[in-house]
Parts: C-alpha cells; sequence; structure tokens
C-alpha cells in the first residue's frame, strides 16, 4: 500500500492566514494544521538518511518561503512510501529561518513535530519499569487519516461543501 504526502504543519492558533491567502488547510489534533501542497516533486528526499547537519547545503524554495513567512513555526514534510520501501523529509522554520536543516530519513516527520511541540504520548512504569504507552507523533495529530494529498484534498472540500449547504 502506497502513501505520499507534501505539506505544511503549523500552529492550528494560526490557521487564520490560511483563509486569509485562500491556502486549504485542515485541523489536526494536538494543536497543529495541515497545509496539503499539490505540487508534482519533492525537493527534499533526493538521498539517503540524514540528519540534522550544518554542513547540509539547502536553500528554501521561493514559494515556500512566501507561504512560511506567515507563521511563527512551521515544518515542511515530504514522505513517499510504496510497497514498505520509502523515505520521509523534513525541515523546520521559524518564518522564513530555517530552525533545523533538513532531516531525510524514516522518522523525519515524528522529529519535525517534535520540534513543532509534539510530544510522544505520555510514558509510565509497568512492574517499575519504563514503557511508552502513547502513539507516536505521526499518529497522535492524524497524519494517517489519509494516504495522498489528493484525499486530504478531497476532505478540505468536502467539509467546505457541507459548510455551504448549511
Amino acid at each position: 500500500m502506497s502513501y505520499s504526502i507534501r505539506g505544511l504543519i503549523i500552529p492550528q492558533s494560526e490557521e487564520r492566514a490560511c483563509s486569509d491567502h485562500g491556502w486549504p488547510v485542515i485541523t489536526l489534533a494536538a494543536g497543529v494544521s495541515l497545509i496539503p501542497l499539490d505540487r508534482a516533486c519533492l525537493f527534499l528526499t533526493e538521498g539517503d538518511e540524514t540528519p540534522p547537519s550544518d554542513d547540509l547545503e539547502f536553500n528554501l524554495p521561493q514559494w515556500l518561503s512566501n507561504i512560511v513567512s506567515c507563521f511563527s513555526r512551521s515544518a515542511y514534510i515530504e514522505a513517499e512510501i510504496c510497497g514498505g520501501t520509502g523515505m520521509q523529509a523534513s525541515v523546520v522554520l521559524e518564518q522564513s529561518t530555517i530552525l533545523s536543516k533538513p532531516v531525510i530519513s524514516s522518522g523525519a516527520i515524528n522529529f519535525a513535530l517534535r520540534q513543532m511541540g509534539i510530544e510522544d504520548g505520555p510514558s509510565g512504569t509497568f512492574f517499575g519499569l519504563p514503557v511508552q504507552s502513547g502513539k507516536d507523533p505521526f499518529d497522535m495529530v492524524g497524519l494517517g487519516r489519509h494516504r495522498s494529498v489528493s484525499a486530504w484534498l478531497q476532505e478540505i472540500a468536502e467539509q467546505a461543501a457541507a459548510g455551504n449547504s448549511r
């Protein structure tokens, strides 16, 4: 089964900027929202696993810089997974300033969500041993709800149609 996403994670409290600019947005859980980006190309996942590094040369594309400048903090995410193989990538931004160099790894989206303040689920102890009882950030916010950018955009269209019929 395949999974494909390109989008911008923003603080839920800043969704108004999306309506001001006509950008599609969907509210997720844990205080964040998603702007699905229907773009034909991925610009981060052209490589192997890459930890955050100051050595990595990266310039923010102008179209993305224009969008992220409207938000206090955001995370650009992308993933392409087909048949169990694929890669994720993310970059965390404060307005147009890159806070964390691009991460290209199987955990890149969770890395970005943690930088956005989404913590792993609560941990506890079982017979005195630490256990992680919660979900990972990807699941906590609901990014697995759809498997493609077009499905996210479809949900936004359906919500808009339902809102117009009231």
